[in-house]
């Protein structure tokens, strides 16, 4: 007779387990084992993200043209868009644009790369993935059938932060 937690098994003469019900602990298993892979097979590795790093995250886009801009680059997809055209499409000023920019940059939801002359911004689809990984990841304590699965964006070229 071994002790699993509070439960006892008793293994009989032909080697089955009896007092073992295998349902009652899949919920247990899946939420400290299966779903914590699931989650890096499908957002990568979010060991990194910890509560200061979504609050970060979050005030960030906390902001209506902070928000619009995120959107926007999220759409925009791998490519991404100019600073220029960014401005243009939401009606921001340059100097409000740069400093909403940084913001977003600062808190890594944003990455940045210079063309010739322009700075072309694209989504952080990584640190994206990774934002929705941790706010769901204990979403109503491991019972799949509560919560929708949560999608995430993969453009077809991975985004590297």
């Amino acid at each position: 007779m071994k002790s699993l937690a509070s439960s006892t098994i008793d293994v009989n003469s032909s080697g089955t387990l009896s007092g073992f019900n295998f349902h009652h602990y899949y919920a247990h298993i899946q939420s400290l084992i299966l779903k914590p892979l699931h989650i890096f097979y499908i957002y990568g590795n979010i060991e990194n993200m910890d509560i200061k790093s979504a609050v970060t995250q979050l005030s960030s886009i906390a902001q209506e043209a902070r928000l619009e801009i995120f959107r926007l680059l999220v759409q925009a997809g791998i490519e991404g868009l100019p600073a220029g055209s960014i401005g243009e499409q939401l009606k921001i000023p340059p100097s409000t644009l740069s400093f909403h920019l940084k913001e977003l940059s600062h808190a890594g939801l944003i990455n940045s790369r210079q063309v010739s002359r322009f700075i072309y911004y694209t989504a952080n689809y990584a640190a994206m993935n990774g934002l929705l990984a941790y706010l769901t990841e204990n979403c109503c304590a491991g019972v799949s059938e509560c919560c929708p699965e949560v999608t995430s964006c993969h453009p077809e070229k991975g985004n590297e932060s």
